[in-house]
């Protein structure tokens, strides 16, 4: 039987691709095969186009994680998403806030879909939030009675101070370097079993600690049964991967002092198992553990597996004992 051009590129689309040609990548590709010595050319075009990344990455991505059960928690709307978002556009201070709340707005959504789960049987709940921002004072518009804590870094190192936490609606804030102290460094901080919820979020990847250490601190003042909500990139994202398939680092250079005030600088993102390993280690049962796509672009869920999506969502329950 006669093996045509046309017949190796539908067999390189499938074996490479896993599907078959267009009509116009079909003639594109057969008219250079006229002679044997322009397959391994061809061959390589294919191998090495963007397309053949996305199939090969997922294939590979989702073969990592196909004994990972995600636990996604059944959001409940609070009052409606869209109504929600209005609510925390006026938590705005200025007129940037809006643009950081704007690309934060899922991430907040979720958050506070998941405090009310857990906190709305609670008389008088405490919570302390690792790394405020303006969205804090949304926290307060669903839960009246909550008594809210902050810890910032030191001011001299870009922090907020008390007086700027107040406005945000805390009762007690303080400015610890978690690079050089512990959580509980402090003495208020200290005492076991202090607060019914705990979160951080977009923090981890900023900190140059040792996370078992980290996490054994916060889980330390939790209540027993409180939780620690967590949230953090996810280092196997889609944009990452392409960029390390391409032998590319998508870790950032460090940038000089000067250009790192508002501290944003990656020293470290995680994975969905480590973390998943050093909460447990730590002491804390997973309640939830689930990719999110909140900062991906509209539509990504229909390109990739969860597993490539750009964030990691932890929700971690103290233990009773």
């Amino acid at each position: 039987m006669k093996i045509t051009a046309s017949d190796i590129i539908k067999i390189f689309y499938k074996v490479i691709l896993c599907r078959d040609p267009d009509s116009d990548g079909l003639k594109h590709h057969t008219k250079f095969l006229n002679s044997i010595d322009k397959i391994a050319p061809k061959l390589k075009e294919i191998l090495y186009s963007d397309e053949f990344s996305d199939v090969y990455i997922k294939n590979k991505m989702q073969l990592n994680y196909i004994d990972f059960l995600e636990k996604k928690p059944k959001l409940i709307p609070l009052d409606g998403e869209s109504k929600f978002y209005d609510k925390l556009f006026d938590c705005a201070l200025k007129l940037e806030d809006k643009s950081y709340l704007e690309v934060h707005k899922r991430r907040f959504y979720d958050l506070i879909c998941t405090l009310d789960e857990c906190l709305r049987h609670v008389t008088k709940p405490r919570l302390l939030e690792i790394g405020p921002s303006v969205a804090t004072r949304i926290y307060s518009v669903y839960m009246e009675k909550l008594n809210i804590n902050t810890i910032d870094r030191p001011v001299h190192l870009g922090g907020i101070d008390e007086k700027c936490a107040l406005k945000l609606g805390s009762s007690k804030h303080y400015n610890i370097d978690l690079n050089l102290q512990s959580i509980n460094s402090s003495s208020d901080l200290s005492r076991q079993e202090e607060y019914d919820y705990v979160v951080c979020t977009e923090v981890l990847e900023h900190l140059t600690v040792c996370p078992y250490e980290f996490v054994e601190g916060i889980i330390s003042i939790l209540k027993p049964g409180g939780y620690l909500y967590l949230t953090t990139p996810n280092f196997f994202s889609h944009h990452n991967c392409k960029l390390l398939y391409k032998q590319k680092n998508p870790q950032e250079l460090y940038p000089k002092k000067s250009d790192n005030l508002d501290a944003h600088y990656h020293h470290r993102e995680y994975e969905m198992m480590e973390l998943c390993e050093i909460f447990k280690t730590c002491g804390g049962n997973i309640v939830y553990s689930y990719w999110s796509d909140c900062w991906d672009e509209k539509g990504i869920e229909k390109l990739v597996p969860n597993c490539m999506f750009s964030n990691l969502v932890f929700l971690v329950k103290k233990l009773n004992n």
